[in-house]
């Protein structure tokens, strides 16, 4: 089983869940976040790091912005239900602040059965 943590510093972007792989969600509770702390602790344990795709399926999240870990849990468990980032993230009751405004590049990848 391989290790990866996920951080909103890091510039690695998760595309697919693997399923041999073991996600950290490193959480702060500082509401003032201290910027590269996860980042600098996957690195000082060697563990992988990475970040979810918010960003490119969710353009109102500014880069290196972060969640509360119910809502990265919330993503995580939509998208390993469907496969889907778009429809894991849009589910997911974000705050106000990071309200999922719709990819217009967006097209659904999964078939409806």
């Amino acid at each position: 089983t391989k290790l990866c943590y996920l951080t909103p510093d890091s510039e690695n972007v998760v595309e697919e869940l693997d399923e041999n792989t073991l996600y950290i969600i490193g959480g702060i509770a500082d509401s003032n976040r201290s910027k590269l702390t996860t980042l600098d602790k996957a690195n000082k344990l060697n563990i992988s790091h990475a970040r979810l795709p918010l960003t490119k399926y969710c353009p109102s999240i500014v880069e290196k912005e972060s969640l509360n870990i119910n809502h990265i849990v919330h993503i995580l468990a939509n998208y390993v239900s469907c496969g889907d980032w778009n429809l894991a993230i849009e589910t997911c009751e974000l705050p106000r602040r990071n309200k999922m405004t719709k990819n217009p590049n967006y097209k659904k990848t999964q078939n409806k059965n």
